[in-house]
């Protein structure tokens, strides 16, 4: 979601920056830091001591970000009961805490120039949840609340934030999640547009959240389901 994301911002004309895992950038990400003038930074945003120098470093070299998406995400499956500490740690870390540490430095930023758009990504498994997913759900229905409470805070200075409620995507995290070719027809059996949704459908409402034609929104939890009607 997040190469599709980049891709759109680049059709825009807009300088692209992207913090990843990874030690060098996928080809496609390559090509779209070089076309807008962008740069790639490496990080593990579960460290905060680590994340706030890559986010201090990336504002004092380049004009500061008008827009944050924070889509960096990770699902592990495991019932209720054998849920291991480790992987519950992991998911509230990557899912919560990395939102923390990157947006906090970058907010800062927006504060004092008194605009920005930031976008959180949730899932509707934060608003639905899903047997199986307890520590995945149960982070982001945090995510949820927490784009909330920071629409709140922020709206004084002209910030506004929302996020994001995909339902399954055809992506890495959704091809895992159904790797049963028959759950994967079920799936698509109820969509109202008859397949899967994929990385640009979400880029494109991302895109549109970040313009000042959505000015009017903020504190929202945006779903993107194909039709299928839930609060």
């Amino acid at each position: 979601m997040g190469l599709g994301m980049a891709q759109l911002f680049l059709t825009k004309g807009d300088c692209v920056n992207i913090i990843d895992l990874s030690q060098e950038p996928i080809k496609e990400a390559a090509e779209v830091i070089s076309n807008s003038g962008g740069g790639y930074w490496t990080c593990d945003i579960t460290h905060k001591g680590e994340t706030e120098k890559i986010i201090f470093d990336i504002v004092s070299v380049i004009v500061p970000a008008d827009v944050l998406i924070n889509n960096a995400g990770i699902l592990q499956t495991h019932s209720f009961i054998e849920t291991p500490e480790e992987d519950l740690d992991l998911m509230f870390n990557v899912n919560l805490k990395g939102i923390y540490f990157v947006t906090r430095p970058i907010v800062q930023s927006m504060m004092d120039r008194s605009q920005g758009v930031i976008m959180n990504m949730a899932s509707m498994g934060g608003k639905e949840g899903a047997p199986g997913q307890s520590a995945y759900c149960a982070s982001k229905g945090a995510v949820i609340e927490w784009t909330r409470v920071m629409a709140m805070e922020f709206e004084s200075y002209n910030i506004r934030v929302n996020c994001l409620c995909p339902g399954i995507i055809e992506s890495e995290m959704g091809r895992k999640n159904l790797n049963d070719p028959i759950e994967i027809k079920s799936c698509v059996k109820k969509s109202r547009i008859g397949r899967l949704r994929t990385p640009e459908d979400v880029a494109k409402v991302v895109c549109f959240l970040s313009t000042e034609d959505a000015n009017y929104m903020t504190g929202q939890s945006v779903n993107i389901i194909d039709g299928m009607i839930i609060h």
